[in-house]
């Protein structure tokens, strides 16, 4: 008779959200709702000799450090190792850790020596369980080569893994009938999926429908907690086990859990279904492809799209973060000859002093400040990528695409060659880039480097408040809301800081008019 195993891996897969840092106390609390919940197996997080680990992330360096003050009743607790960051001889014997079981996942290319890395682990004592990633990348004979060599080893669990979330219905069966007619009876067979297309419930209902003579792990996470779309939720699967297989999981620890652990951080950095994922998923891509143009904030769908597309094949599996900066790049960088622009330009700002308006919300809270100094001082108000009534200027500054439906009736615009306008001045886009390729593209550094450029006064600056970690109190407008994790907004504000500290020791006269996280 079949038997469904849930297996929630919210410190682990979840962990891409934060960088893992949950801190000691969340994941004690997470591991205790996930208990109470009558979890069947839970992943603390990854075992890895390479990761980069903090206190209180869940991340540790060997199976004996993995530690839970809490009784597990009748949980197992499993630990994943990516092949190629640890050494098997290194593995602390499973007598001396209270993990049980070890998921080895691994890419298409190194999957017979994954194999023999899990037949060296098991030797230590743990359960062994397969995640061979992206099943979608395997031909049917590959897929087959693999079980085949997996029913030779000391794997329990076999898993069919949905990296991209972009497995249909029709996938899900042929995967499964590849299993069912090739794995050995004794194996469980797990599935693992993501949400990119929305799938990742119905998916794994079909995936149980389809081995009822098996059985299976089904892998989800609290309030589907991931890395881009996320992944199945936790909460939804144990109401659907328990009223459609008469399972006895308990829902209300594990929304307690949500509630109080996982809730702060989707506050902070959300994760879920959105048009980049889709974009990639049907790209066939690494969703951090979507994620980094994404946090660029400077691109529509349509560029998002064509950026992905030019991704060349053999690159797509795996995230490669030089190639897409480059990509993106090359797609920005429509040279063109603005030396005649400039000099107009030099015309108009040598020697004047210029006001920069960003869209932070200081724009609205000290609303009267600007007005007086704008009243009492002479000069140029320039706003960056947005017009207002609220706020008028003599010239608006465009750099970024996506921001160009909020620019209205303004007469003098000046913009940069990635910005498809007829009028105005146009710059070229590379000239006028950072050097910091971090923020290479900050439209208010690139505005102050072309005013330095043209010879201009003293520049003033309004509305540069720098990123707050909640996400929604960061600008005037909350149609500027940025899509970027807690870690890129404290990178932006420490780099964004250090490149006026620069613009100021290199020789301009900069004064902030407004309160700014830059000017501390």
């Amino acid at each position: 008779m079949q038997r469904i195993h849930l297996l929630d891996c919210t410190l682990r897969d979840g962990g891409y959200v934060n960088n893992w840092e949950f801190g000691a106390e969340a994941i004690e609390n997470i591991t205790g709702a996930l208990i109470d919940g009558g979890i069947d197996i839970i992943e603390l997080g990854f075992v890895s000799q390479t990761k980069q680990i903090k206190e209180g992330c869940s991340i540790n360096r060997n199976t004996d450090l993995v530690k839970v003050n809490k009784d597990k009743n009748n949980a197992k607790f499993a630990v994943m190792i990516n092949y190629g960051e640890f050494n098997a001889a290194d593995l602390a014997p499973k007598k001396l850790s209270q993990v049980d079981i070890i998921r080895v996942a691994f890419h298409k290319k190194d999957y017979k020596a994954a194999m023999d890395f899990c037949n060296e682990c098991y030797k230590k004592g743990y359960e062994m369980f397969l995640q061979p990633m992206n099943a979608l990348a395997y031909t049917d004979e590959e897929f087959t080569d693999l079980i085949n060599i997996a029913n030779k080893s000391h794997v329990s669990a076999f898993y069919i893994v949905d990296t991209f979330g972009n497995m249909s219905k029709g996938d899900v069966k042929r995967f499964c009938k590849l299993v069912n007619d090739n794995l050995d009876r004794d194996f469980i067979v797990g599935f693992h999926s993501h949400n990119n297309l929305q799938l990742s419930f119905s998916n794994s209902q079909e995936f149980i429908r389809l081995n009822t003579e098996r059985n299976v792990i089904i892998d989800s996470s609290m309030y589907g907690m991931g890395r881009g779309a996320g992944n199945l939720c936790t909460e939804l699967m144990i109401n659907y086990l328990n009223s459609d297989f008469g399972a006895n999981y308990k829902l209300l620890p594990v929304i307690n859990g949500i509630d109080q652990n996982i809730i702060p951080i989707f506050n902070k950095i959300s994760w879920g279904y959105s048009i980049p994922y889709y974009i990639a998923s049907i790209n066939d891509c690494h969703p951090s492809y979507a994620t980094e143009l994404v946090f660029k904030q400077t691109l529509s769908i349509n560029d998002i799209n064509s950026i992905i597309t030019h991704i060349p094949e053999n690159k797509r599996a795996s995230f490669d973060k030089e190639l897409i900066e480059k990509l993106y790049r090359e797609y920005q960088d429509n040279h063109v000859d603005d030396s005649a622009a400039l000099a107009e330009l030099k015309k108009v700002f040598c020697g004047k002093n210029v006001l920069v308006l960003a869209p932070g919300k200081t724009l609205t809270a000290e609303k009267d400040k600007i007005e007086r100094f704008i009243n009492m001082t002479e000069c140029i108000v320039v706003t960056i990528n947005f017009t207002s009534e609220e706020f008028p200027a003599d010239y608006t500054f465009i750099s970024n695409v996506k921001r160009l439906k909020n620019v209205k009736d303004c007469n003098n615009v000046i913009h940069t060659s990635n910005v498809k306008l007829k009028e105005g001045y146009c710059l070229n886009y590379s000239d006028r880039l950072i050097e910091d390729k971090e923020i290479a593209d900050n439209a208010g550094l690139m505005a102050i480097k072309l005013f330095s450029e043209c010879g201009a006064g003293k520049i003033y600056l309004a509305g540069f408040d720098g990123y707050t970690f909640d996400g929604k109190d960061n600008y005037f407008d909350i149609r500027y809301t940025p899509n970027k994790s807690v870690e890129h907004m404290e990178l932006s504000n420490r780099k964004i800081k250090k490149a006026i500290a620069d613009f100021i020791s290199g020789g301009m006269d900069i004064e902030f008019i407004t309160a700014s996280i830059y000017a501390e």
